[in-house]
Protein backbone atom coordinates (compact mmCIF):
# COMPACT_ATOMS: atom_id res chain seq x y z
CA UNK A 1 0.00 0.00 0.00
CA UNK A 2 1.29 3.45 -0.85
CA UNK A 3 1.92 6.01 1.88
CA UNK A 4 2.58 9.72 1.69
CA UNK A 5 6.30 9.26 1.12
CA UNK A 6 5.74 7.06 -1.93
CA UNK A 7 3.10 9.53 -3.15
CA UNK A 8 5.52 12.44 -2.81
CA UNK A 9 8.25 10.57 -4.63
CA UNK A 10 5.83 9.43 -7.35
CA UNK A 11 4.57 12.94 -8.08
CA UNK A 12 7.97 14.52 -7.64
CA UNK A 13 9.22 12.32 -10.46
CA UNK A 14 6.30 13.19 -12.73
CA UNK A 15 5.83 16.88 -12.08
CA UNK A 16 8.88 18.13 -13.90
CA UNK A 17 7.41 16.61 -17.07
CA UNK A 18 3.66 16.83 -16.60
CA UNK A 19 3.43 20.26 -15.04
CA UNK A 20 6.28 22.20 -16.58
CA UNK A 21 8.58 22.04 -13.63
CA UNK A 22 11.99 23.66 -13.72
CA UNK A 23 14.04 20.47 -13.91
CA UNK A 24 14.72 18.60 -17.15
CA UNK A 25 15.91 15.00 -17.18
CA UNK A 26 18.92 15.13 -19.43
CA UNK A 27 19.12 11.50 -20.48
CA UNK A 28 22.23 9.63 -21.58
CA UNK A 29 24.72 10.68 -24.21
CA UNK A 30 23.05 11.53 -27.50
CA UNK A 31 23.55 9.12 -30.38
CA UNK A 32 24.42 10.67 -33.77
CA UNK A 33 21.79 9.89 -36.42
CA UNK A 34 22.55 7.16 -38.95
CA UNK A 35 24.02 8.77 -42.03
CA UNK A 36 24.87 8.14 -45.68
CA UNK A 37 25.77 11.79 -46.21
CA UNK A 38 29.23 12.41 -47.71
CA UNK A 39 31.64 14.07 -45.24
CA UNK A 40 31.83 17.25 -47.33
CA UNK A 41 28.05 17.70 -46.96
CA UNK A 42 28.04 17.41 -43.18
CA UNK A 43 27.25 20.57 -41.15
CA UNK A 44 28.98 22.58 -38.45
CA UNK A 45 27.57 24.59 -35.55
CA UNK A 46 29.80 26.87 -33.54
CA UNK A 47 29.09 29.47 -30.89
CA UNK A 48 29.59 30.77 -27.38
CA UNK A 49 27.83 30.28 -24.05
CA UNK A 50 27.60 33.21 -21.65
CA UNK A 51 25.89 34.28 -18.46
CA UNK A 52 22.69 35.92 -19.74
CA UNK A 53 22.90 38.61 -17.04
CA UNK A 54 26.58 39.56 -16.96
CA UNK A 55 27.77 38.39 -20.37
CA UNK A 56 30.58 36.46 -18.68
CA UNK A 57 31.67 33.37 -20.67
CA UNK A 58 30.64 30.06 -19.15
CA UNK A 59 33.04 27.15 -19.00
CA UNK A 60 31.87 23.50 -18.74
CA UNK A 61 28.37 24.18 -20.03
CA UNK A 62 26.79 21.14 -21.70
CA UNK A 63 25.52 21.84 -25.20
CA UNK A 64 22.98 19.44 -26.72
CA UNK A 65 21.96 19.52 -30.36
CA UNK A 66 18.92 17.25 -30.51
CA UNK A 67 17.40 16.11 -33.75
CA UNK A 68 13.76 17.00 -34.08
CA UNK A 69 11.60 13.96 -33.49
CA UNK A 70 13.75 12.55 -30.67
CA UNK A 71 12.56 15.15 -28.20
CA UNK A 72 9.72 15.30 -25.68
CA UNK A 73 7.39 18.32 -25.74
CA UNK A 74 5.33 18.97 -22.62
CA UNK A 75 3.15 21.90 -21.68
CA UNK A 76 4.63 24.19 -24.29
CA UNK A 77 8.16 23.26 -23.33
CA UNK A 78 10.63 20.86 -24.85
CA UNK A 79 12.95 18.68 -22.85
CA UNK A 80 14.99 15.55 -23.16
CA UNK A 81 13.98 12.60 -21.06
CA UNK A 82 15.96 9.53 -20.24
CA UNK A 83 15.17 6.80 -22.70
CA UNK A 84 15.94 5.46 -26.12
CA UNK A 85 15.79 7.24 -29.44
CA UNK A 86 17.66 10.42 -28.48
CA UNK A 87 19.51 11.35 -31.64
CA UNK A 88 21.85 14.27 -31.77
CA UNK A 89 25.21 15.63 -30.70
CA UNK A 90 26.72 17.14 -27.58
CA UNK A 91 29.69 19.31 -26.66
CA UNK A 92 31.19 21.09 -23.66
CA UNK A 93 32.10 24.78 -23.69
CA UNK A 94 35.71 25.88 -23.27
CA UNK A 95 37.10 28.44 -20.82
CA UNK A 96 36.06 31.28 -23.14
CA UNK A 97 32.54 29.82 -23.48
CA UNK A 98 33.14 28.65 -27.04
CA UNK A 99 31.89 25.35 -28.44
CA UNK A 100 31.97 23.64 -31.82
CA UNK A 101 30.07 20.63 -33.15
CA UNK A 102 31.21 19.10 -36.43
CA UNK A 103 30.10 16.32 -38.81
CA UNK A 104 26.40 17.03 -38.22
CA UNK A 105 23.85 15.21 -40.36
CA UNK A 106 21.63 17.74 -42.22
CA UNK A 107 18.16 18.09 -40.75
CA UNK A 108 16.13 19.94 -38.14
CA UNK A 109 17.50 20.36 -34.63
CA UNK A 110 16.99 22.17 -31.33
CA UNK A 111 20.02 23.49 -29.47
CA UNK A 112 20.11 23.81 -25.69
CA UNK A 113 22.59 24.52 -22.94
CA UNK A 114 22.79 23.66 -19.26
CA UNK A 115 25.29 24.21 -16.49
CA UNK A 116 25.21 23.65 -12.74
CA UNK A 117 23.68 26.73 -11.11
CA UNK A 118 21.95 27.87 -14.31
CA UNK A 119 18.57 27.19 -15.89
CA UNK A 120 18.22 24.89 -18.87
CA UNK A 121 17.80 27.15 -21.91
CA UNK A 122 17.09 26.55 -25.57
CA UNK A 123 18.64 28.67 -28.27
CA UNK A 124 16.16 31.31 -29.45
CA UNK A 125 13.81 30.90 -26.46
CA UNK A 126 12.20 34.01 -24.98
CA UNK A 127 12.99 32.77 -21.48
CA UNK A 128 14.50 29.70 -19.77
CA UNK A 129 12.51 26.46 -19.83
CA UNK A 130 10.60 27.57 -22.93
CA UNK A 131 10.80 26.23 -26.51
CA UNK A 132 13.38 27.81 -28.76
CA UNK A 133 14.22 28.14 -32.43
CA UNK A 134 14.36 25.13 -34.74
CA UNK A 135 17.62 25.02 -36.65
CA UNK A 136 17.17 23.69 -40.19
CA UNK A 137 20.58 22.61 -41.44
CA UNK A 138 21.07 22.23 -45.18
CA UNK A 139 23.88 20.07 -46.60
CA UNK A 140 27.32 21.63 -46.01
CA UNK A 141 25.83 24.49 -43.97
CA UNK A 142 27.94 26.09 -41.25
CA UNK A 143 26.48 28.28 -38.50
CA UNK A 144 29.28 29.94 -36.57
CA UNK A 145 27.61 32.80 -34.71
CA UNK A 146 25.42 31.01 -32.14
CA UNK A 147 25.07 33.05 -28.93
CA UNK A 148 23.50 31.09 -26.09
CA UNK A 149 22.82 32.89 -22.80
CA UNK A 150 22.12 30.87 -19.66
CA UNK A 151 20.24 32.50 -16.78
CA UNK A 152 21.48 31.93 -13.22
CA UNK A 153 19.03 29.95 -11.13
CA UNK A 154 17.24 31.39 -8.12
CA UNK A 155 17.20 29.46 -4.84
CA UNK A 156 14.84 29.55 -1.88
CA UNK A 157 16.24 28.24 1.38
CA UNK A 158 15.33 28.28 5.04
CA UNK A 159 14.37 26.16 7.99
CA UNK A 160 11.22 24.35 9.12
CA UNK A 161 10.54 24.46 12.86
CA UNK A 162 7.66 23.37 15.07
CA UNK A 163 5.68 25.48 17.51
CA UNK A 164 8.49 25.26 20.06
CA UNK A 165 11.11 26.38 17.56
CA UNK A 166 12.66 22.92 17.25
CA UNK A 167 13.76 21.74 13.78
CA UNK A 168 11.49 19.43 11.79
CA UNK A 169 13.65 16.89 9.92
CA UNK A 170 12.28 14.99 6.91
CA UNK A 171 9.58 17.56 6.13
CA UNK A 172 8.58 17.92 2.49
CA UNK A 173 8.93 21.47 1.17
CA UNK A 174 7.05 22.46 -1.97
CA UNK A 175 7.51 25.62 -4.08
CA UNK A 176 4.45 26.62 -6.13
CA UNK A 177 3.87 29.22 -8.81
CA UNK A 178 0.68 30.54 -10.38
CA UNK A 179 0.41 29.46 -14.01
CA UNK A 180 -2.20 28.84 -16.67
CA UNK A 181 -3.04 25.15 -16.85
CA UNK A 182 -5.99 23.67 -18.73
CA UNK A 183 -7.62 27.04 -19.12
CA UNK A 184 -7.35 28.11 -15.47
CA UNK A 185 -4.86 29.91 -13.29
CA UNK A 186 -3.57 27.33 -10.85
CA UNK A 187 -0.73 27.01 -8.40
CA UNK A 188 1.59 24.41 -9.85
CA UNK A 189 4.60 22.86 -8.10
CA UNK A 190 7.92 24.03 -9.49
CA UNK A 191 10.23 22.01 -7.28
CA UNK A 192 10.15 19.87 -4.14
CA UNK A 193 12.76 19.02 -1.53
CA UNK A 194 13.07 17.74 2.02
CA UNK A 195 14.58 19.13 5.19
CA UNK A 196 17.77 17.67 6.64
CA UNK A 197 18.34 16.62 10.25
CA UNK A 198 18.57 20.30 11.24
CA UNK A 199 15.26 21.16 9.59
CA UNK A 200 17.06 23.05 6.83
CA UNK A 201 15.98 23.00 3.21
CA UNK A 202 17.20 24.36 -0.10
CA UNK A 203 15.08 24.47 -3.27
CA UNK A 204 17.15 25.30 -6.39
CA UNK A 205 16.36 25.51 -10.09
CA UNK A 206 13.91 28.44 -9.96
CA UNK A 207 13.46 31.21 -12.49
CA UNK A 208 12.62 34.76 -11.45
CA UNK A 209 9.04 35.16 -10.29
CA UNK A 210 6.55 35.03 -7.42
CA UNK A 211 6.30 31.81 -5.45
CA UNK A 212 4.48 30.27 -2.52
CA UNK A 213 6.31 27.98 -0.12
CA UNK A 214 4.58 25.21 1.85
CA UNK A 215 5.80 22.47 4.18
CA UNK A 216 4.25 19.17 5.19
CA UNK A 217 5.70 16.80 7.76
CA UNK A 218 5.84 13.60 5.71
CA UNK A 219 6.68 11.55 8.77
CA UNK A 220 3.48 12.18 10.67
CA UNK A 221 0.19 12.90 8.90
CA UNK A 222 -0.37 9.96 6.58
CA UNK A 223 2.54 7.59 6.94
CA UNK A 224 3.36 5.13 9.67
CA UNK A 225 3.74 6.76 13.06
CA UNK A 226 2.57 6.54 16.64
CA UNK A 227 -1.15 5.80 16.85
CA UNK A 228 -2.90 7.88 19.49
CA UNK A 229 -4.49 6.02 22.36
CA UNK A 230 -8.16 5.23 21.99
CA UNK A 231 -10.33 8.15 23.01
CA UNK A 232 -7.49 10.66 22.82
CA UNK A 233 -7.28 13.37 20.15
CA UNK A 234 -5.00 12.78 17.18
CA UNK A 235 -2.90 15.97 17.19
CA UNK A 236 -0.40 16.20 14.36
CA UNK A 237 1.61 18.78 12.42
CA UNK A 238 -0.41 20.07 9.50
CA UNK A 239 0.64 21.63 6.23
CA UNK A 240 1.82 25.20 6.81
CA UNK A 241 2.75 27.83 4.22
CA UNK A 242 5.25 30.64 4.58
CA UNK A 243 5.60 32.08 7.09
CA UNK A 244 3.05 30.25 9.29
CA UNK A 245 -0.27 30.15 7.43
CA UNK A 246 -2.49 27.09 7.72
CA UNK A 247 -4.66 28.40 4.86
CA UNK A 248 -3.01 28.83 1.49
CA UNK A 249 -4.94 32.07 0.92
CA UNK A 250 -3.20 33.60 3.96
CA UNK A 251 0.33 32.68 2.85
CA UNK A 252 2.85 35.39 2.01
CA UNK A 253 4.34 35.08 -1.50
CA UNK A 254 8.09 35.17 -2.05
CA UNK A 255 9.46 37.24 -4.96
CA UNK A 256 12.82 36.13 -6.34
CA UNK A 257 15.01 37.41 -9.15
CA UNK A 258 17.41 35.53 -11.41
CA UNK A 259 20.48 34.38 -9.50
CA UNK A 260 19.03 35.34 -6.11
CA UNK A 261 19.53 33.14 -3.05
CA UNK A 262 16.42 33.93 -1.02
CA UNK A 263 17.65 32.65 2.34
CA UNK A 264 15.90 32.73 5.69
CA UNK A 265 12.47 31.74 4.36
CA UNK A 266 11.60 29.91 7.58
CA UNK A 267 8.25 28.26 8.27
CA UNK A 268 6.83 27.60 11.72
CA UNK A 269 4.61 24.55 11.38
CA UNK A 270 1.30 24.40 13.19
CA UNK A 271 -0.27 21.40 14.87
CA UNK A 272 -3.98 20.68 15.09
CA UNK A 273 -6.39 17.93 15.98
CA UNK A 274 -6.90 15.79 12.92
CA UNK A 275 -9.38 13.14 11.86
CA UNK A 276 -9.83 10.14 9.58
CA UNK A 277 -11.56 9.85 6.22
CA UNK A 278 -12.69 6.26 5.70
CA UNK A 279 -14.59 4.57 2.93
CA UNK A 280 -14.47 2.08 0.12
CA UNK A 281 -14.14 1.84 -3.64
CA UNK A 282 -17.35 0.46 -5.17
CA UNK A 283 -16.94 -1.49 -8.39
CA UNK A 284 -15.29 -4.58 -9.85
CA UNK A 285 -11.53 -4.41 -10.18
CA UNK A 286 -9.16 -6.89 -11.81
CA UNK A 287 -7.58 -9.21 -9.26
CA UNK A 288 -4.75 -7.62 -7.31
CA UNK A 289 -5.34 -4.12 -8.72
CA UNK A 290 -6.88 -2.41 -5.69
CA UNK A 291 -3.41 -1.42 -4.51
CA UNK A 292 -2.95 0.54 -7.75
CA UNK A 293 -5.49 3.11 -6.57
CA UNK A 294 -4.51 6.15 -4.52
CA UNK A 295 -6.86 8.53 -2.70
CA UNK A 296 -6.01 12.23 -2.29
CA UNK A 297 -7.83 14.69 -0.07
CA UNK A 298 -7.24 18.33 -1.06
CA UNK A 299 -8.83 21.62 0.07
CA UNK A 300 -11.78 22.83 -1.99
CA UNK A 301 -10.83 26.49 -1.92
CA UNK A 302 -7.38 26.11 -3.45
CA UNK A 303 -6.61 26.09 -7.16
CA UNK A 304 -3.71 23.73 -6.60
CA UNK A 305 -2.54 20.69 -8.47
CA UNK A 306 -0.81 17.82 -6.67
CA UNK A 307 -1.51 19.21 -3.23
CA UNK A 308 0.75 17.71 -0.57
CA UNK A 309 -2.05 16.89 1.83
CA UNK A 310 -3.73 13.80 3.18
CA UNK A 311 -3.36 10.73 1.00
CA UNK A 312 -3.65 6.99 1.31
CA UNK A 313 -3.84 3.73 -0.56
CA UNK A 314 -6.61 1.22 -1.02
CA UNK A 315 -6.50 -2.25 0.58
CA UNK A 316 -7.26 -5.60 -1.01
CA UNK A 317 -10.82 -5.31 0.27
CA UNK A 318 -11.09 -1.96 -1.60
CA UNK A 319 -11.36 0.06 1.62
CA UNK A 320 -9.26 3.07 2.59
CA UNK A 321 -8.46 4.92 5.80
CA UNK A 322 -6.76 8.31 5.53
CA UNK A 323 -5.51 9.84 8.76
CA UNK A 324 -4.24 13.32 9.56
CA UNK A 325 -7.03 15.38 7.96
CA UNK A 326 -7.59 18.74 9.67
CA UNK A 327 -11.09 20.28 9.82
CA UNK A 328 -12.16 21.93 6.57
CA UNK A 329 -13.83 21.50 3.19
CA UNK A 330 -12.13 19.00 0.90
CA UNK A 331 -12.29 17.32 -2.49
CA UNK A 332 -11.59 13.59 -2.62
CA UNK A 333 -9.68 12.68 -5.78
CA UNK A 334 -8.86 9.19 -7.03
CA UNK A 335 -5.76 8.21 -8.99
CA UNK A 336 -6.02 4.88 -10.82
CA UNK A 337 -2.50 3.81 -11.72
CA UNK A 338 -3.32 0.68 -13.72
CA UNK A 339 -1.86 0.52 -17.21
CA UNK A 340 -5.19 0.07 -18.98
CA UNK A 341 -7.93 0.72 -16.42
CA UNK A 342 -10.80 1.97 -18.63
CA UNK A 343 -12.13 3.23 -15.31
CA UNK A 344 -12.43 6.56 -13.58
CA UNK A 345 -13.97 7.84 -10.36
CA UNK A 346 -15.90 11.07 -9.77
CA UNK A 347 -14.48 13.62 -7.38
CA UNK A 348 -16.46 14.03 -4.18
CA UNK A 349 -16.84 16.96 -1.82
CA UNK A 350 -16.65 16.31 1.90
CA UNK A 351 -16.71 18.34 5.10
CA UNK A 352 -14.42 17.39 7.97
CA UNK A 353 -15.68 18.88 11.21
CA UNK A 354 -15.00 17.76 14.74
CA UNK A 355 -15.07 14.07 13.95
CA UNK A 356 -14.12 11.33 11.50
CA UNK A 357 -15.77 10.96 8.10
CA UNK A 358 -16.85 7.34 7.72
CA UNK A 359 -18.60 5.18 5.11
CA UNK A 360 -17.60 7.29 2.11
CA UNK A 361 -18.38 5.36 -1.08
CA UNK A 362 -16.47 6.18 -4.27
CA UNK A 363 -17.95 4.43 -7.33
CA UNK A 364 -15.81 3.34 -10.24
CA UNK A 365 -17.22 4.48 -13.57
CA UNK A 366 -16.27 2.95 -16.95
CA UNK A 367 -14.75 5.43 -19.35
CA UNK A 368 -17.00 6.35 -22.26
CA UNK A 369 -16.37 7.18 -25.90
CA UNK A 370 -17.07 10.34 -27.88
CA UNK A 371 -18.06 9.93 -31.52
CA UNK A 372 -18.60 12.64 -34.09
CA UNK A 373 -17.80 13.94 -37.53
CA UNK A 374 -15.84 16.88 -38.89
CA UNK A 375 -17.02 18.75 -41.95
CA UNK A 376 -15.86 21.85 -43.78
CA UNK A 377 -18.35 24.62 -44.52
CA UNK A 378 -17.90 26.85 -47.56
CA UNK A 379 -15.54 26.64 -50.49
CA UNK A 380 -11.75 27.10 -50.53
CA UNK A 381 -10.30 30.23 -52.06
CA UNK A 382 -9.12 30.08 -55.64
CA UNK A 383 -5.87 28.17 -55.89
CA UNK A 384 -6.03 26.89 -52.31
CA UNK A 385 -5.62 23.13 -51.83
CA UNK A 386 -8.60 21.08 -50.76
CA UNK A 387 -8.43 20.26 -47.04
CA UNK A 388 -7.63 16.66 -46.20
CA UNK A 389 -9.82 15.68 -43.27
CA UNK A 390 -7.73 12.57 -42.75
CA UNK A 391 -5.01 14.83 -41.28
CA UNK A 392 -7.22 16.71 -38.81
CA UNK A 393 -6.32 15.99 -35.19
CA UNK A 394 -9.11 16.01 -32.60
Amino acid sequence: MWNVRSSVLFFSSLLPVLLCAQTFFQGPQLTPPASNTPPEQKCVIQGRVVNAQSGEPLKKATIRLMRRGSRVAVGGMVGAMAGNGQQGYSATSEADGSFRIEAIEPGEYTLSGQRTGYLHTQYGAKSPMQPGTVLSLRPSQQITDIALGLTPQAVISGKIVDGDGDPVPGATVQVLREQWFRGKLRYLPQNTNQTNDLGEFRVPGLSSGRYHLCAQNANSPMSAGPTPEAGKPDIRPIRTCYPEATLFANATPIQVTAGQDAAGMDIRMHTAQTYHVRGRIAGVLPAGQAQRIQIFVSPQDEQQMFYLGAAGGVGKDQTFDIAGVAPGSYTVNVLIAMQDPHLTAPRQQIEVGQGDVNDLVIPLVPLGSLHGQIRIDGSPQAGAPVANLANVHV
